[in-house]
């Protein structure tokens, strides 16, 4: 009886461990964060959040195209099999490397942060295409990313929102080439 009741008892306790979600702590030193966004055949990452409850972020990859080097001056993004191929026109009509048919994470992203876990996007990839020649074009790309991926404001009226109403709750540099992009001007001029 005794052996049952301690069976049962621990059998509660692991269910209830496995169901907790697992909130962002930054003093801990077991936060796990994990890439998504770049496989082929990868699940919606609404199913990664309800089911791996050992994740506190996740990083969306990738804005892999910085405005210098995008068509339109508009930066590109790639999520893989997350968003179809429509891409944003900028102001003059000219077609964008931006995507604009994310349904899937406009409808994913609060359901991960709905249970905690915090959603960052991602710049750069190992495959980009990414510089930032000077101070201006480093705070353009800031201001950009904020208008299109942080709280919607009246000042970047119809710009650009790839993820919609949705606000990503950070940025991640993931630069992977050895060059001179203004990494620093873009971080320090990203409102928040």
């Amino acid at each position: 009886m005794v052996l049952k009741n301690l069976l049962t008892a621990a059998v509660a306790v692991s269910s209830l461990l496995h169901s907790a979600t697992a909130i962002l702590n930054l003093q801990s030193r077991t936060n796990l964060v994990a890439y998504y966004g770049q496989a082929p055949n990868q699940p919606r990452l609404r199913h990664i959040c309800a089911n791996d409850r050992f994740t506190n972020v996740i990083v969306l990859g990738f804005v892999n195209v910085f405005p210098e080097r995008g068509k339109g001056g508009y930066p590109g993004t790639n999520f893989g099999n997350q968003c179809s191929a429509e891409v944003f026109k900028n102001k003059d009509g000219v077609e964008t490397q931006l995507l604009s048919g994310c349904q899937n994470l406009i409808e994913d992203i609060p359901v991960c942060q709905e249970i905690g876990i915090k959603v960052l996007l991602s710049l750069g990839g190992g495959v980009g295409n990414y510089t930032v020649t000077n101070k201006r074009a480093g705070e353009k790309f800031a201001d950009f990313l904020w208008g299109a991926f942080g709280p919607k404001t009246p000042e970047w009226g119809n710009g650009p929102r790839p993820f919609g109403d949705v606000v990503v709750d950070g940025f991640d540099f993931d630069i992977e080439h050895n060059e001179s992009f203004g990494k620093n001007v873009i971080a320090l001029s990203i409102e928040g």
